[in-house]
Parts: C-alpha cells; structure tokens; sequence
C-alpha cells in the first residue's frame, strides 16, 4: 500500500510540476492559470508530492522504516484539505473537488498504510 500511495504521490507530484500551466487550469480556472503565482504555487506542491513519494520509494527498497513518510504525507494532506476548505470561495468548483478529493483520498489511504504497519 506504501509502494502504491508513493507512486500516486510521484505521478501527481510530477503533473504539477511538469504541466503547471494545464495545472493551474484546471485547479483554478482560466485566468488563474495564466498567474505567475498560480504556476509557482502548483511546482511548489509538485516538488513537495515528487519528493515524498520518492522518498518513500527509497525508503522501501532500502528496508527502511517508512511510517514517518507516512505521517509526514498525511499531514500535508490534511493541511492541503484545510486550506482547500478556508480558501474554497476562490476556487472553480472543478478545483474544489479536485484539491478536496486528492487531499482526503492521499490522507485515507496513508492512514490506512500506517494502520498497517502497526
């Protein structure tokens, strides 16, 4: 499950990263896409889930302990879900259920990749 949510993390990661302007567009709109700031927020996040999930990668491979990736991963994706939620007015609703529904799907599943480590 770990191996999985990596791979999620290292394919959404990259997609921000490599096409924000496509992006931007569709997390935030049209105009939003256009914004400088817009393309810097969507590497910013891009470079946050390549290298977690990377990491995470490396972690595995080398047998080493990976729940605090985990962790690590669950927290930015709560506090993806919260700033979504106090900033949704600003958002497409298309961007809503996107940043929403990423934020939550990521959390769940590193959860559930914690629980079973336990």
């Amino acid at each position: 499950m770990a191996r999985n949510l990596a791979f999620g993390r290292i394919a959404v990661g990259a997609s921000a990263l490599l096409t924000t302007k496509l992006f931007g567009l569709i997390f935030a709109g049209r105009e939003a896409a256009e914004d400088r700031v817009t393309r810097m927020a969507g590497r910013l996040f891009g470079v946050r889930d390549l290298a977690l999930g990377v990491l995470t990668l490396e972690a595995i491979d080398q047998g080493q302990p990976v729940k605090r990736l985990l962790q690590a991963g669950i927290a930015c994706d709560a506090a993806d879900f919260v700033s979504i939620v106090a900033g949704s007015h600003a958002l497409p609703w298309r961007g809503r259920i996107l940043g929403l529904g990423l934020a939550a799907g990521f959390a769940a599943v590193g959860l559930k990749a914690v629980s079973s480590l336990a």
